[in-house]
């Protein structure tokens, strides 16, 4: 069978409009052409010369401010420049952060009852999270909230995972999660499958929060997490919280050194034993030494 003519778009098929080739009417320029597009290009010369003295000066007169203000309030250049440059939502430590505490409760709220393919993608979620009035300018309750609900699905689907492969394979597990040191964020928590905690009653006669105490006390003293500091301001922070965690397993309890036998063996029912021979019965913040808080 004969082919056609298949040399162009418009010979293969003459009915369809073609796009018109572009022209630049020749090529050439007329002398007023010239001339005005001249004008123009001087033009943007000068209005960019400006803008770049214009900035030149917003510089120099904000470097001596904020020298000026360093001065005044005995602090660093950098320090200054530091808070008020961009803000990040990410910061250097072991904890969950807010932001991705609040995209993650606005996916929930918009992705409810959605199809895959139909859900609103990240950049749309963190769009509609600057946007939303209600997650601006929160209170500190409203904050621990939000990530409080980040750490609830995190934990919850761990969990579901877990006893899946436990449904589908008959595994006994038990999980302990806990942190690795005091500027961790990570709430002590355990997982266990069927009814695998009456193992470590049972066969090994200790309850499994004591179990989970003294696996958080070990990973402390490891020294692998990820932001590990053996600075004395750390160990002073680790050594007070852990004081009196272990023997209530309260996270919000206070030590009072002062009035110890009322605020605390009254009011709690316990009392702490084997406190180290020749440290004074002081908060670690007031020892001087790493020695004297590792002692403890």
């Amino acid at each position: 069978m004969e082919r056609g003519n298949n040399s162009s778009w418009a010979a293969r098929d003459p009915t369809c409009p073609v796009i018109p080739m572009w022209s630049n009417g020749g090529g050439h320029l007329t002398e007023a052409q010239k001339a005005s597009h001249a004008l123009k290009t001087a033009q943007n010369k000068e209005w960019s010369k400006a803008l770049q003295e214009a900035i030149t000066q917003f510089v120099q007169e904000q470097g001596k401010r904020l020298y000026d203000l360093a001065l005044a309030h005995h602090i660093s250049n950098d320090h200054i420049k530091n808070l008020i440059s961009l803000e990040t939502h990410y910061k250097k430590a072991c904890e969950l952060q807010l932001q991705n505490a609040l995209i993650h409760a606005k996916s929930k709220e918009v992705n409810k009852g959605l199809v895959h393919g139909q859900k609103y993608i990240m950049a749309e979620i963190q769009k509609m999270v600057v946007d939303d009035p209600n997650m601006c300018n929160l209170s500190c309750e409203q904050k621990k909230d939000f990530i409080k609900q980040l750490m609830d699905y995190l934990m919850d689907g761990v969990s579901k995972e877990l006893h899946v492969l436990q449904d589908r394979t008959g595994i006994y597990a038990t999980v302990l999660m806990v942190w690795g040191h005091v500027n961790d964020q990570i709430q002590l928590t355990w997982i266990v499958t069927d009814n695998a905690s009456e193992f470590w009653e049972d066969q090994m006669e200790v309850a499994l929060d004591d179990v989970a105490y003294q696996f958080e006390e070990w990973a402390c003293i490891q020294k692998k997490n990820i932001f590990a500091c053996e600075d004395l301001p750390s160990l002073q922070r680790q050594a007070a919280t852990l004081i009196l965690r272990h023997a209530t397993g309260k996270m919000d309890i206070t030590m009072n050194y002062q009035n110890y036998d009322k605020a605390i063996v009254l009011v709690y029912g316990i009392k702490l034993d084997g406190w180290p021979v020749g440290l004074p019965f002081i908060t670690p913040s007031h020892l001087h030494t790493v020695v004297e808080v590792c002692t403890l």
